[in-house]
């Protein structure tokens, strides 16, 4: 949701005038997941899609050692015990987001809505 001051910063004048302007959700993970976003990303790379490129910092964060050590394993016993993995790397990656939700909602002082 942007408020007037943010409409201000865009093209369409009808939103440009609004006091209040509903936009499409969405979620911002800069910094929460990142490496597990990599792992994952190199999988479906290498696994299922050899073209894909990525860039987080550098491209392709981690995937020449990945797939080096992949290339000297069992490609579809790996797929699965790598993917059973990432399960539990984002389940845990989730539980700590939301462990520092927590923590930041007691640190902030209440609010109006």
């Amino acid at each position: 949701m942007e408020d007037h001051e943010d409409c201000k910063y865009y093209k369409c004048d009808l939103i440009k005038k609004a006091d209040w302007f509903l936009t499409s959700p969405g979620i911002h993970l800069r910094y929460y997941c990142e490496e597990w976003m990599d792992k994952l990303l190199g999988w479906v790379k290498y696994f299922y899609i050899p073209g894909l490129d990525y860039w987080r910092y550098k491209k392709l964060p981690g995937y020449k050692e990945l797939s080096a050590y992949l290339d000297r394993c069992d490609r579809e016993m790996m797929r699965n015990i790598i993917f059973d993995n990432l399960k539990e790397d984002f389940k845990q990656c989730a539980e700590n987001l939301i462990k520092e939700a927590h923590l930041y909602n007691r640190r902030s002082p209440p609010h109006d809505d």
